[in-house]
């Protein structure tokens, strides 16, 4: 994919083309602004946006971070919600608030003038793009280096680059202080939500190392996410479970399956090593996913000082 920004200056036009994965800085000034994300969809911007809507989660926190919140006139419900949400719901005000797909009108009465959506989201993105309105499609969200490559790119539609820099330097300072801590032993783990484990190539596995553990997943070759089984756990051989789901009653429920007597042959099962993770930090998609590695770290000090 590649960015193409268009700068007016005075009396001439300068096109830029700049590379997906490292986009430019500009300032406020640098539009129109025209652009095509992963999906192939071109929007064109021709100011810096005043009304934005955000249709996922993850551009919900990020939004909240990085532009003035007057900016935002559309979010989802679920950013008040306290079990998956970063965001304070009891400070959310004026903004139409989207509970399920199908409502695509009210993102049109609300006359956004840039609307981000992702992959996962078409059923409310699609009729947006067909009306003709500004549609940002986010699609990467493997690894926590694609997490900061959205952020970077949020900040370059909203016209807010050096906020949305501000808020990757600190990801990266929380994550580079966390890698360098060091365990007294290796420390196995693996990560199970919704029935699967996480390999190589995803979020959960990037916040295990960069906790300074081992992702038993991914050491094993596992790339992506697999259906778990006992036996597959027990071959793993993990020190300690991380258990993240996105609400109350999927965490209950897979802290019973860890109860049944197919998993108590597993070594960290017998050991009591399983441990949550608050479904806010280990499932979001936005900056927020840096307090899932101080998460693993406090369960990796609690089974170290088991030992």
């Amino acid at each position: 994919m590649k960015f193409i920004i268009v700068f007016f200056a005075a009396l001439f036009i300068l096109p830029i083309y700049i590379d997906a994965d490292t986009p430019t800085v500009f300032g406020d000034d640098k539009y129109p602004l025209t652009i095509t994300d992963n999906d192939g969809n071109t929007i064109t911007l021709p100011t810096k946006p005043q009304r934005i809507a955000s249709l996922t989660l993850g551009t919900d926190e990020n939004l909240w971070e990085i532009v003035d919140h007057s900016r935002i006139v559309v979010m989802t419900a679920i950013s008040r919600s306290d079990y998956v949400s970063n965001v304070d719901g009891n400070i959310i005000h004026d903004k139409v608030m989207i509970k399920d797909q199908s409502e695509w009108e009210k993102v049109l009465n609300a006359k956004p003038d840039l609307i981000l959506a992702a992959t996962y989201t078409r059923k409310i993105a699609d009729p947006l793009v067909a009306k003709g309105l500004p549609v940002y499609l986010f699609s990467n969200f493997r690894g926590i280096d694609a997490l900061k490559e959205n952020i970077k790119i949020l900040g370059t539609l909203t016209g807010e680059e050096e906020k949305a820099s501000e808020l990757i330097n600190k990801m990266h300072q929380t994550i580079q202080a966390s890698s360098n801590k060091k365990w007294s032993k290796k420390i196995k783990a693996i990560y199970y939500s919704e029935g699967r484990l996480s390999g190589r190539s995803t979020t959960p596995s990037d916040v295990i190392k960069a906790a300074g553990l081992v992702d038993a997943c991914g050491e094993s070759g596992i790339v992506g996410t697999v259906k778990a089984t006992p036996t597959l756990i027990a071959n793993l051989n993990p020190d300690i479970i991380l258990v993240g789901e996105d609400c109350k009653l999927a965490e209950d429920e897979t802290l019973k399956l860890f109860q049944s007597t197919d998993y108590q042959d597993i070594t960290a099962v017998k050991a009591g090593n399983i441990y949550t993770i608050p479904g806010k930090h280990i499932t979001t998609v936005s900056h927020r996913i840096v307090k899932a590695i101080l998460d693993v770290q406090d369960h990796a000090r609690k089974y170290a000082n088991k030992l």
